[in-house]
């Protein structure tokens, strides 16, 4: 379906990224993979929220400091932005409590708002997003249908073109957008209202036809905002890309039908001191391991494949060679009715780096 495809294509983007970021000896070049590889996992993150949502499935819900956590992702943000207009992360007041919400749909939510509010601006313009706590009544929470108390304020304020009338009876439906084919999908606004209703808290929209337009995402406190590291997070030092001299090195049969993938994956393994024989269906994979089947340590395959799927290239395999250790990787979640699939470790796209040798690493062990 569309998440496998999207999980696919996010899989080949986060690959490359780790490999440019292990190759490069510039700090620059190395910060900026980095970030690609760090919204390629929010990006995969928030494809299984999706699909969450619409099982009706509960997400993970954090207690988080909703103040730190702006003040890492704002940064990002503001590259989405054209030069002319500007974005700005203030607190109001004194402290935020923590939240308790699924923090890859916050961080979604607000991106959200934030490209919207980008998209509202003609030229010149501002975006702010303001942090503040404020109380909640009796009355209000009578009005409202939720619980009186203390509430953490997230505001996403723009200076753009305002929100009409009959937009505003609209904007939270699925699939609804004001934009032109190809430029939204309609489902930023109904993410922020479902996050925000899964977190017990509720939204406040104040526009005017040409005078901007300010969202304010109410979450309940539920206590003090947890401590947060101040110091910031070092670049990751790259690994050791082969084994120490004199070691073999174990020799792995990666099946991907996308040629991106297969590409990247192959090299990222490659990168980390594994030899590696590449197929683009199970037939082609395998040829190759009838060619030579003692050559082969561990079988890496995507699970949905031309021809036939994953788990059968796996039985086929293992029935010349026992006990071969195995790995799949899918665009899909393991939820997935394919039989076998329980037999070996599963690792969803998109992948790290990390993640995928030290699960393939963890295999051959395993044996």
């Amino acid at each position: 379906g569309i998440a496998h495809d999207f999980n696919n294509h996010l899989a080949a983007i986060g690959a490359t990224a780790a490999v440019v970021r292990q190759s490069s000896r510039e700090d620059e070049t190395r910060k900026s993979a980095l970030d690609i590889e760090r919204t390629v996992e929010r990006a995969g993150a928030l494809v299984r929220r999706i699909l969450a949502f619409g099982r009706q499935q509960p997400g993970g819900l954090l207690i988080f400091d909703p103040v730190a956590t702006l003040a890492g992702l704002v940064p990002l943000l503001a590259r989405l932005l054209p030069p002319d207009i500007t974005l700005r992360h203030e607190r109001e007041g004194g402290e935020v409590g923590g939240i308790r919400v699924d923090p890859v749909l916050f961080e979604q939510s607000i991106m959200n708002l934030v490209v919207n509010a980008r998209d509202a601006i003609r030229g010149a313009g501002a975006i702010t997003v303001t942090t503040s706590e404020r109380a909640v009544d009796a009355e209000e929470a009578r009005q409202r249908g939720v619980a009186t108390g203390a509430y953490a304020v997230v505001t996403v304020r723009d200076t753009g073109v305002g929100i009409t009338a009959a937009t505003r009876q609209r904007m939270f439906d699925p699939f609804f957008t004001t934009k032109g084919v190809g430029e939204g999908t309609g489902l930023g606004l109904s993410i922020a209202h479902a996050m925000v209703g899964q977190a017990l808290g509720f939204i406040e929209v104040e526009s005017e036809p040409g005078k901007g337009a300010a969202f304010a995402l109410h979450f309940p406190v539920v206590g003090p905002a947890p401590e947060t590291p101040r110091t910031p997070t070092p670049l990751p030092q790259p690994r050791p890309k082969t084994p120490p001299e004199g070691t073999p090195r174990p020799r792995i049969l990666l099946c991907d039908d996308d040629p991106a993938v297969r590409r990247a994956t192959r090299r990222m393994l490659e990168m980390r001191g594994f030899d590696v024989k590449d197929a683009g269906t199970p037939d082609a994979a395998l040829a190759a391991f009838e060619a030579d089947p003692t050559g082969v340590d561990l079988l890496l395959t995507d699970v949905i494949l031309p021809e036939f799927p994953g788990p059968e290239l796996a039985r086929r395999v293992r029935e010349r060679r026992p006990g071969l250790p195995v790995v799949f990787i899918s665009g899909h979640t393991r939820d997935v009715d394919i039989p076998g699939l329980d037999e070996a470790p599963f690792l969803s796209k998109p992948f790290t780096l990390d993640r995928l040798t030290d699960t393939v690493r963890a295999a051959l062990e395993s044996v």
